[in-house]
């Protein structure tokens, strides 16, 4: 049960009383719910959260009760009801615990043979039941790759698509229809022309359902990785990092997060993050509070401005999900900048590219 999903339905109206229209109470919505409330200290918790997002607010207190006397309208300029039936208010009532708990079966680990017969680990995610979004470096250039799902099982993969874009590090790979059938999917509606799309409509295909719902990072969003980062010891571990996004990065001709003045090569916006990101995170998602993938981690390339210092500072490069979103539709439409390679099966249950 989404309790502030419950919450921020029912306070998004009110009731007339004969004389005028007033706010429902938490006394009304749990005598309405009485199957699903779980306890009065949780339900005052979730509201008291909620108005400190913004997204109830307090229209006084009626009676005795210390708590169910309380009356709440839902802000309808903060609210969006397709990100609460996504289960973002939850999220972002219970914190990044909650985000890893809800998406950790989402990311998958890429263990990589090297030309040089070394392993390494990359990370990617699942968008859909048939779908995983990874960077490009993961699979390119390598002897084998075999990607893993969360209990470390083996993934059959059918085709992979790069951008005709060679400086997009992205890759999406498909597997079996309907593999990934045990995770729950969500499609944002379209909405009428009097409406007009939000932000995360614009980065998301309307209409298509998908595990994930894409998102838009901001400078000082705060932000989690979700990764296999190699740790001496382990063979694949999933880590989790807080972070914030600290800068965006600009490549060529555009021209915290920490600042957005930096211009690079290229017209390819980066975000930098400020998490310890290692080299097992490329590929990997970067979730917002609402639990939305604002982007993917991706390798620093050579021909940004001192690269080492980046790395050295602790810095992390995202590639924003638009780009994601692109491709998808590239690939969707079967438009030329969508670029299928060839994938050939090495042993039971690795691939390389052609």
């Amino acid at each position: 049960m989404q309790l502030a999903h419950e919450l921020l339905s029912f306070f998004n109206d009110g009731y007339n009383d004969g004389s005028s229209f007033r706010p429902f109470s938490l006394m009304q919505f749990v005598e309405k719910n009485k199957e699903i409330v779980s306890g009065v200290y949780k339900i005052t918790h979730y509201c008291k959260k909620l108005e400190q997002e913004g997204l109830l607010d307090h229209m006084g207190r009626t009676g005795d009760h210390p708590f169910f006397g309380h009356h709440y309208y839902t802000n309808k300029r903060f609210y969006n009801p397709d990100l609460s039936i996504y289960g973002s208010y939850d999220l972002l009532v219970n914190g990044f615990s909650a985000v890893r708990e809800r998406f950790k079966e989402t990311c998958l680990a890429i263990s990589v043979l090297q030309q040089d017969d070394e392993y390494s680990i990359g990370s990617s995610f699942v968008y859909n039941h048939d779908t995983i979004i990874t960077a490009r470096h993961c699979l390119e250039g390598h002897k084998s790759f075999k990607l893993l799902d969360f209990s470390g099982n083996s993934i059959p993969i059918e085709d992979i698509y790069f951008s005709i874009d060679t400086q997009l590090d992205l890759a999406v790979l498909k597997t079996s229809k309907n593999y990934f059938h045990s995770l729950p999917v969500h499609a944002l509606p379209p909405k009428p022309e009097h409406i007009g799309n939000t932000p995360t409509d614009d980065v998301n295909i309307i209409g298509a359902p998908s595990v994930v719902y894409f998102g838009v990072g901001k400078v000082l969003d705060d932000i989690i990785t979700l990764g296999y980062p190699p740790i001496a010891g382990f063979e694949s571990i999933l880590i989790a990092d807080k972070s914030s996004i600290n800068s965006v990065l600009l490549r060529s001709s555009i021209g915290q997060v920490l600042s957005e003045e930096k211009k690079y090569y290229g017209d390819i916006e980066y975000l930098l993050m400020n998490a310890k990101v290692k080299g097992g995170n490329s590929g990997g998602p970067v979730f917002d509070r609402k639990g939305r993938v604002i982007g993917i981690v991706v390798e620093i390339s050579a021909d940004f401005k001192n690269p080492e210092l980046i790395d050295k500072l602790g810095y992390g490069i995202i590639i924003p999900s638009r780009y994601i979103k692109d491709l998808l539709v590239a690939i969707q439409n079967g438009d030329e900048l969508a670029v299928k390679v060839k994938v050939q099966p090495v042993g039971e249950d690795s691939y390389k590219l052609a």
